[in-house]
This record gives structure tokens, C-alpha cells and sequence, in this order.
């Protein structure tokens, strides 16, 4: 009984570190993506407010960060609200259906 518990704990040991090393390596992704994105884009995390190229509603969206979903680098940004303030609202942005906001 003793041994059956030794292996289990050794288990978790383990996998602790496995999940440890996982989420080193998964922000080491996210730190590789976010600069690449930015050097293909000239868009910057935190800094740059982007809108919407179609859709009935422009919204201006704040480029806020990035996460890894189903494994994939995917970057992320919040709805502006009418003051400039940020909402909770989110938005995946992709390339293609975002530009820079220019301020007319």
C-alpha cells in the first residue's frame, strides 16, 4: 500500500512539473507571437486603437493582449466605450479585418 502511494505522489510530482515547464514554453510562444505581430502589423499591444473595416457599427477597439487558444496565438482587444474609456467587450482581431483607427 505504502509503494502504490509512494508512486502516486511521485505522479503528481510529475505532472506539477510537466505543467510547470508548459506554461514556461507557452509564454515564451506568446512573447515570440506578440513580436512578430507587431513587426508584421506595426501595431503595438496596449497602444494602438484599431477599428473594424465592415460591419454596419465601427467600434474602435484598443489592441490590449494576446493568448494561446486550442494552441493557437490569437490577439485580443477591447471595445473603446464613447468617452475613450475601455469596456469588457471583447474582440478577436485578425489582420484582415482591422485597420489602424485614424483620428479625422
Amino acid at each position: 500500500m505504502e509503494n502504490r502511494l509512494d508512486n502516486l505522489n511521485q505522479y503528481k510530482s510529475e505532472i506539477f512539473e510537466l505543467k510547470k515547464k508548459l506554461a514556461e514554453k507557452e509564454a515564451e510562444y506568446l512573447d515570440v507571437g506578440k513580436e512578430m505581430f507587431e513587426q508584421d502589423t506595426g501595431w503595438e499591444f496596449g497602444k494602438t486603437v484599431l477599428t473594424n473595416k465592415n460591419g454596419p457599427v465601427k467600434l474602435k477597439i484598443l489592441l490590449n493582449f494576446a493568448e494561446l487558444r486550442d494552441g493557437e496565438f490569437t490577439a485580443i482587444g477591447n471595445v473603446m466605450n464613447k468617452n475613450g474609456g475601455i469596456s469588457s467587450q471583447q474582440r478577436i482581431i485578425t489582420v484582415d479585418g482591422y485597420e489602424a483607427f485614424k483620428d479625422d
